[in-house]
């Protein structure tokens, strides 16, 4: 079964870019993209279970709601064990990745444009079953 997937970014190139890569690379079946955190986290309530993975990249910087202010919405109703959130930012600074890369929510920090080669290599790690899903 393939995850369930959400692109939640405000840039519009980027979810262009992220539906070419995920159609290009077979990703996800039908990707769900969002261009803000508060309707993405409707889009993913409506319809989380425990049976399905959900596979999650967020943009850190967002107006409304940043990536950090997501987390703490998604953890009100998700789980570890089937929920995996890629942190997605254009920032360098190593403050912002030092933090993603510590906070126990997010599986790995990627920074923008997401290469083709990566995305098979998160896909492959998916599909086994591997390191992203936590107990």
């Amino acid at each position: 079964m393939k995850p369930l997937v959400y692109v939640v970014d405000n840039d519009p190139v980027l979810l262009f870019l992220m539906s070419k890569l995920m159609e290009r690379t077979k990703f996800a079946d039908t990707p769900e993209f969002y261009e803000n955190g508060s309707d993405a986290l409707l889009g993913i309530r409506k319809i989380y279970n425990q049976e399905d993975v959900f596979v999650i990249f967020l943009d850190l910087n967002m107006p409304e709601m940043n990536g950090w202010e997501f987390l703490d919405e998604l953890d009100k109703f998700t789980s570890l064990s089937n929920t995996i959130v890629f942190m997605i930012s254009s920032s360098v600074d190593t403050i912002d990745k030092e933090k993603a890369n510590g906070h126990w929510r997010i599986s790995e920090f990627l920074i923008k444009p997401i290469e083709e080669s990566k995305l098979l290599e998160l896909k492959n790690e998916i599909e086994k079953g591997g390191k992203f899903l936590k107990s």
